[in-house]
């Protein structure tokens, strides 16, 4: 490039963004300019309207009459014209993968195909042109031709973002990121991102929505801050405290978490010897009305045990017990029907029922209580679901609601009220706060604080082990597929945790 990224304009300039679903605005006259050369934070709760931007800007919602943009000084409106979207690539929080193809056909479908002579696809090429691309975030080792399904959440997620990536060598250009960080753990993340400090070195800036504020102070340049659909500032984060941050997102400060119940001495988790692929002999307790953390970080084994534990991965040797009767390896019913419930770490895959009503939701897993006379009673099992609703505190509270049109943090909530309709002894959790902002996130954490109290015992599994201290009695570590450590009392705080799981 001739030019240096100070002489060129701001890669994006919207004026007057505002959108509407049914009467309902979701985004009220929103103002935004992102710099060429930075990376610039978008955060708010969840439902304030900030992926909804993001949809507006790729052209899947249209915005109100009057919306203004330009791309790089070139005016374009909405929805962003050809030359626009040449220098501006998505990456959504649901990825876009088509999970039947593999990876090199999944990059392939954006990118095209180089033929050779006789019109042919030039494999040679593309499996070459995905590879260094791949290299680039430690993930070489991926078999190009296995399926997107057989990926892990963080490996998709990478896969996602370097299909946006490839192809950026001399053109500015506009990168708009929404929560696709979500999966992925603290180092990955770092990887990724200078990944994207390469190219935004050349003058292509950033969009990067998020709802980790650790990465907003670690990674971005700016931050704006939209809520209930409105923008409500813009700050440089190194003169920006994270204190300030969360009461522009929520307009109040979060109250102080309540100093947790004490447990039971009686154990209703017992886990000895667990064996099953990338665990090994892991030996767990949690007592009945304990809540224990597990951390540690990608391919340690934290993201393993939750399906392990519960049946969804079979185990191989070792034994799981609750309130001292063995659960059997391979059946998630029988583990229910034990008294396990479990909130898988993947939503929209393994949770969530899209086309299925709030109410549905809710109800599934368990409907003989609600038979009247031999037909699954509506009235019954919307008043159950109700009662679910007001006691997550689910928004909209409307139990007819289609799922898929909530927040991200609702949809937790919903998945989490399923699991404690239970009623279980052990409450085994994967992830229950990625892809959900910080107000949503204490909300659930105190309902795990209440069900502890109330006796269950919980097991909280996360790549997320900065929050772990204010939540949990003790903190389990995972390395290599076993427990490494375990932390309580004055050795449970952020510095020691991080540290564990970074030796």
């Amino acid at each position: 490039m001739n030019e240096s990224p100070e002489s060129v304009p701001l890669a994006l300039d919207i004026h007057d963004v505002s959108k509407a679903f049914g009467g309902n605005t979701v985004l009220d006259s929103v103002n935004l300019k992102v710099r060429s050369g930075e990376i610039h934070a978008i955060v708010g709760q969840n439902g304030s309207g900030k992926s909804t931007l993001a949809k507006v800007l790729s052209g899947f919602h249209t915005p109100e009459p009057g919306a203004t943009a330009s791309v790089f000084g070139q005016e374009s409106g909405f929805p962003l014209n050809a030359e626009a979207r040449t220098r501006t690539h998505f990456v959504h929080q649901d990825l876009g993968l088509v999970e039947s193809l593999s990876i090199l056909d999944n990059i392939g479908l954006s990118h095209g195909y180089r033929t050779n002579h006789f019109g042919k696809i030039d494999w040679r090429h593309a499996r070459a042109r995905v590879q260094s691309v791949l290299d680039g975030f430690d993930l070489g080792h991926l078999d190009l031709e296995a399926p997107i399904t057989k990926l892990t959440a963080s490996e998709r997620a990478i896969v996602a973002i370097a299909r946006g990536l490839l192809g950026w060598k001399t053109e500015y250009g506009l990168m708009v990121l929404d929560e696709t960080t979500a999966a992925l753990p603290h180092d990955e993340v770092e990887v990724l991102v200078k990944s994207i400090r390469s190219v935004v070195a050349r003058g292509a800036g950033v969009l990067y929505i998020t709802h980790r504020l650790d990465e907003v102070f670690e990674f971005a340049d700016r931050v704006s801050v939209i809520r209930d659909g409105r923008l409500v500032g813009t700050r440089e984060t190194d003169v920006l405290t994270r204190e300030e941050l969360v009461t522009m997102m929520i307009g109040d400060r979060l109250s102080t978490p309540r100093s947790l119940a004490a447990p039971r001495s009686d154990i209703a988790l017992q886990c000895r010897g667990l064996h099953a692929p990338g665990l090994e002999g892991i030996d767990i307790d949690v007592r009945f009305g304990e809540i224990v953390g597990v951390a540690g970080m990608l391919g340690s084994g934290r993201e393993l045990l939750a399906d392990a534990v519960f049946g969804a991965n079979p185990r191989t040797s070792g034994v799981v017990e609750i309130a001292g009767h063995p659960v059997t390896a391979d059946s998630p019913r029988r583990s229910i029907n034990q008294g396990i419930a479990v909130v898988p770490s993947d939503r929209l895959r393994r949770g969530v029922i899209p086309n299925l009503t709030v109410r549905e939701n809710i109800t599934l897993a368990q409907l003989s209580s609600l038979w009247r006379h031999a037909t699954l009673s509506r009235a019954t099992e919307t008043n159950e679901a109700r009662k679910w609703i007001d006691a997550v505190g689910l928004r909209p509270s409307d139990p007819e609601r289609v799922i898929s049109t909530l927040s991200g943090g609702n949809q937790q909530k919903a998945l989490l009220a399923r699991a404690l309709r239970l009623d279980p002894k052990v409450l085994v959790l994967d992830e229950p706060t990625q892809g959900i902002d910080v107000g949503a996130k204490s909300a659930i954490y105190e309902l795990l604080r209440e069900s502890a109290a109330n006796g269950t015992a919980v097991l909280l599994c996360t790549a997320e082990p900065e929050d772990l201290p204010d939540v949990c009695h003790r903190v389990v570590v995972m390395r290599r597929g076993k427990v490494a450590d375990e932390l309580s009392g004055d050795r449970l705080n952020q510095h020691e945790l991080l540290a564990s799981c970074a030796s």
